[in-house]
């Protein structure tokens, strides 16, 4: 009778996934078999480590006397991180609007079940390297108007210049560089609502995206 004989190894060194420190585990006989599973099973635990791990509420409204938006609490590991709007992980990071409270002006301005408020101008990142705590998201041109898209990790948005002129941007916020700009046209907003720019619209798999708003004659189309 024949007999198959596994490969065998006389020590192996593996990850420990809590810290991803290496630890050598000396054994005298190591199947390989099962050297390629716990590589297998720490390569899962590893991606998971990685990913963002954060609750949001349900949808409240916050309102004012000129709009409203929905927001949600955000939670990261059991921390309050604030009420945003349109959280979206962009690349490694999280990208949203932050919401917030104000004095309602007048008694009966704000509906019931709603929050007088809004969002605070301009967007905010969480890094994973700072996880519980969000920054200014600063991009080139960003402006109240840029109402922004996303695509892995790619940001499609309005960016503004001098003279009211406007131009589509993209930038790789995973990368930290800008990859597009072109100056689409200009115009006078007269409107004090952030969503009136179209936001830009992506194609699948992010090959391709297009800026088209009724107030510039050109819609550009940028390809990747």
């Amino acid at each position: 009778m024949n007999f198959h004989r596994q490969k065998t190894v006389e020590s192996v060194g593996f990850l420990q996934i809590t810290n991803r420190s290496i630890i050598i585990v000396r054994t005298k006989k190591m199947r390989l078999p099962l050297i390629i599973f716990l590589l297998f099973v720490f390569s899962g635990a590893a991606s998971a480590e990685d990913k963002w791990r954060y609750q949001l509420s349900e949808k409240t409204i916050f309102e004012n006397l000129i709009d409203g938006h929905e927001c949600e609490k955000l939670t990261i590991d059991n921390h309050f991180i604030g009420w945003v709007n349109g959280l979206a992980e962009v690349g490694s990071s999280l990208v949203f609007r932050m919401c917030k409270k104000v004095d309602p002006p007048f008694e009966g301005a704000v509906s019931e079940g709603t929050i007088y408020g809004g969002v605070d101008s301009g967007w905010y990142e969480l890094r994973k390297s700072n996880r519980l705590r969000s920054q200014k998201l600063i991009l080139p041109k960003m402006n109240d108007f840029s109402n922004p898209s996303y695509c892995g990790s790619y940001i499609a948005y309005w960016g503004a210049g001098g003279n009211h002129s406007y131009y589509a941007m993209v930038y790789d916020l995973g990368k930290r560089i800008s990859l597009k700009e072109k100056l689409v046209g200009r115009a006078i907003l007269e409107t004090d609502y952030m969503y009136v720019l179209n936001p830009p619209e992506w194609s699948k798999g992010c090959s391709s995206v297009i800026f088209n708003a009724e107030f510039f004659k050109q819609r550009v189309t940028f390809r990747f």
